[in-house]
């Protein structure tokens, strides 16, 4: 299925001033992947219950699993793998990280890409996830109340789209992401950045999907975090989108949802203020923490 890229020349929308907030994957039982996630990757729980657990990915990211109530799945059926999009994450020490996960029972395959030593393996629904050598990366800030991550991981790394068609990919992302893409040697792979030191990796091999009907069906989904919904939801109307959903507006939160040309689904979300709450609650401490962020910068 091919969707229509806009030839209108314009200039990029900034949407990532803080980036990727959110990486969502559905699964038939979030209780159980969160476990597996926490006990052997070593991502911190940072609060969930079923149907929903968010866990941290380092920094400011979050790893959203929400369980699935059995609908039928434009992108895939909830508990399959979704090979279209898988998470990398940076180790500050490979072979410390292999030691860890051998110890909790679980094969990493090693292998190595462009000079760098990496580990692959699986979760129990199939997702994949790469942890890639770099001993280089600073320690990630963690969030406060919540726990950091093992002392050998640097937290997430990139997002990367195995998919038909990465010149594509990158034109579409281009328009709203930067910088503008640039070439991996010899691998035909491209690359863009969120904003927060985490890439979108766009590589040869997926298959094109049809976009979700709704965002109930999306298997998988990026969130990227905006200042003003509205606004960049209105900066983004002129671009030949396909949108999922639009203007979902939550007790603290506004999401509009998409699908790019191989139906991979995306959004923008913009996080209220606590005076904006609909009904009094806690802020959530990532949103808390880019808000003082924020407040810093402006000072």
């Amino acid at each position: 299925m091919s969707l229509p890229i806009s030839t209108q020349k314009c200039e990029p929308v900034p949407l990532a001033a803080f980036g990727l907030a959110v990486v969502l994957i559905r699964t038939a039982s979030a209780a159980r992947l969160a476990e597996w996630w926490a006990g052997v990757v070593g991502l911190p729980i940072i609060r969930g219950r079923e149907p929903t657990f968010y866990l941290s990915l380092g920094d400011c990211a979050v790893l959203e699993l929400l369980a699935d109530r059995g609908a039928p799945d434009e992108q895939g059926v909830a508990g399959s793998a979704a090979p279209g999009l898988h998470i990398e994450l940076d180790s500050l020490d490979l072979t410390e990280t292999a030691r860890r996960l051998q110890a909790r029972g679980v094969r990493a395959d090693l292998w190595s890409e462009e000079g760098r030593a990496k580990a692959t393996l699986y979760d129990p629904d199939g997702n994949r996830i790469d942890i890639c050598d770099n001993p280089r990366r600073s320690v990630p800030e963690f969030l406060p109340g919540c726990a950091p991550l093992p002392g050998d991981l640097g937290g997430i790394a990139a997002i990367v789209r195995s998919c038909r068609d990465p010149d594509r990919l990158a034109q579409y992302y281009g328009r709203f992401l930067s910088p503008a893409a640039t070439s991996a040697p010899q691998s035909g792979k491209r690359k863009l950045e969120f904003g927060n030191a985490i890439s979108l990796i766009f590589r040869p091999g997926g298959t094109v999907r049809p976009p979700a009907r709704q965002r109930g069906n999306a298997r998988t989904a990026m969130i990227i975090r905006v200042a003003d919904h509205d606004r960049a939801r209105d900066a983004l109307a002129g671009l030949d989108l396909t949108v999922v959903e639009k203007d979902v507006k939550l007790g603290s939160a506004a999401l509009s949802y998409f699908a790019d040309p191989e139906g991979q689904t995306w959004a923008i979300d913009e996080r209220y203020p606590p005076e904006r709450f609909r009904t009094p609650r806690r802020e959530f401490a990532e949103d808390h923490e880019i808000r003082r962020r924020l407040a810093a910068l402006h000072a």
